[in-house]
């Protein structure tokens, strides 16, 4: 399958495997499997817990506009433009809530935008050009 990117989410509720087209293919850990659409060619796969659940969300960015899709795994959407064309996609729980906030980095000046889960922004400045963002 060409464009196929595997990935294995620690402590998660499945196995993902995200194809450049858009389509992510999910076994899970409890059993079954699914296919669903959720992105488009370019997208960026970006699963995480973004509602605190436990479980993982699909979740896309589109680099071209800087808009975030996730799709809850317990039903829901949410679509949030946050970022710019050019930004690195960088979720993580950064205000220790248990939920993934949506942020990003921007290589060309170093600066992370974090939309927090609970309401607020951050932003600061930590890199400069040339650096590769490190989120745990």
């Amino acid at each position: 399958m060409a464009g196929l990117k595997i990935h294995l989410y620690p402590l998660s509720n499945f196995w993902g495997a995200f194809q450049s087209s858009g389509i992510w293919f999910v076994k899970y850990l409890g059993g079954g499997v699914g296919v669903t659409q959720w992105g488009i060619s370019g997208d960026i796969p970006v699963p995480s817990d973004y509602d605190g659940d436990g479980k993982t969300d699909i979740a896309a960015w589109r680099p071209s506009s800087g808009i975030w899709f996730v799709k809850y795994s317990g039903g829901g959407v949410e679509v949030t433009q946050w970022g710019a064309s050019g930004d690195i996609p960088v979720p993580g729980d950064y205000d220790g809530d248990g939920k993934t906030d949506i942020a990003a980095w921007r290589p060309s000046s170093g600066i992370w935008f974090v939309k927090y889960s609970g309401g607020g922004v951050g932003v600061t400045q930590w890199g400069a050009n040339g650096d590769i963002p490190l989120v745990r």
